[in-house]
């Protein structure tokens, strides 16, 4: 009987282990408490989202280092915390069989936490930091199709949008979409662009390192195009002068001969800037990963 009790323990405790893991997978310290061990179930939890989103409160996901080392920090902290439950548990390590290590507080408790991570994720999302996806060249070769970057969400409800900022706004003709481009102008200040030059205020616009052509015939001043916005105010190449109005941005596309922009469909409100890109943390070409955008 003493080997069949020993196996019927072991699975027991081997259960018990799995338990403990996956409740500590799904949230840190969840599984400590169901050990028993609520102190540390306090400090792992502690030391995990509220942690995070502290951090993220003061700015560290401001660089690619500090990113990387809040996502470090979460998945390291939370593997030890699955890896403590699980010894804890199949050791018999555990602490009284008290109320709050029962299923019927554990599982309402899961359902709450689970609920305050989501808020908790959607004010990050909507208010701290968003990731943002590249699905054209029209930034080339600022940003490239299939870039991710993590993009500041504070900065335009604090500061405008100042000329040679890169922004990601809601287009103005449908604002279920977003798109990047470069503010050029800002309101008051009159826009042209000469033979692909662009001058503000009559100044040369200095980005020439920043862009990329890719149609080497330049449209002449006589050529009107239908396509562009306002009517008449010239094409691609030759546009304007057009004075930014009130409480708008001028933007256009590092990738100016390939960018659907302020020529085509206008200016962008300022109510619809959404966010201030800050670096690329993931790309199909490695070498851009952590750059920033600038």
């Amino acid at each position: 009987m003493k080997p069949k009790e020993d196996t019927h323990y072991k699975q027991k405790q081997a259960w018990r282990g799995l338990a403990a893991a996956l409740l500590s997978m799904m949230v840190p310290g969840m599984g400590q408490l169901r050990n028993g061990r609520i102190a540390k179930a306090i400090l792992f939890y502690s030391l995990s989202m509220p942690l995070a989103v502290v951090l993220l409160l003061t700015g560290a996901a401001d660089t690619f280092t500090g990113f990387v080392a809040i996502a470090v920090w979460l998945l390291g902290w939370t593997t030890w915390a699955v890896f403590d439950a699980l010894m804890e548990a199949y050791y018999g390590r555990t602490g009284p069989a008290a109320w709050y290590t029962r299923a019927y507080f554990l599982i309402p408790l899961l359902c709450v936490v689970f609920i305050i991570t989501f808020a908790v994720r959607h004010v990050v999302k909507t208010r701290l930091y968003n990731s943002y996806y590249i699905p054209s060249a029209s930034m080339e070769p600022t940003l490239q199709t299939g870039d991710y970057i993590i993009a500041d969400l504070r900065c335009y409800h604090i500061h405008t949008p100042a000329s040679g900022d890169i922004v990601i706004f809601r287009h103005p003709n449908h604002p279920v979409e977003y798109h990047i481009k470069r503010c050029i102008g800002v309101a008051g200040q009159e826009v042209a662009i000469r033979d692909k030059v662009v001058y503000v205020d009559g100044n040369l616009f200095s980005d020439s390192i920043k862009v990329q052509f890719t149609r080497p015939m330049i449209l002449p001043e006589t050529y009107q195009s239908p396509y562009i916005y306002p009517e008449g105010a010239g094409n691609w190449d030759n546009y304007g002068p057009v004075l930014v109005p009130e409480d708008h941005i001028f933007v256009l596309g590092d990738n100016r001969d390939d960018s659907m922009d302020s020529r085509i469909w206008g200016f962008v409100p300022l109510k619809s800037v959404r966010a201030r890109p800050l670096y690329i943390y993931w790309s199909a070409d490695k070498r851009r990963i952590s750059m920033p955008v600038e």
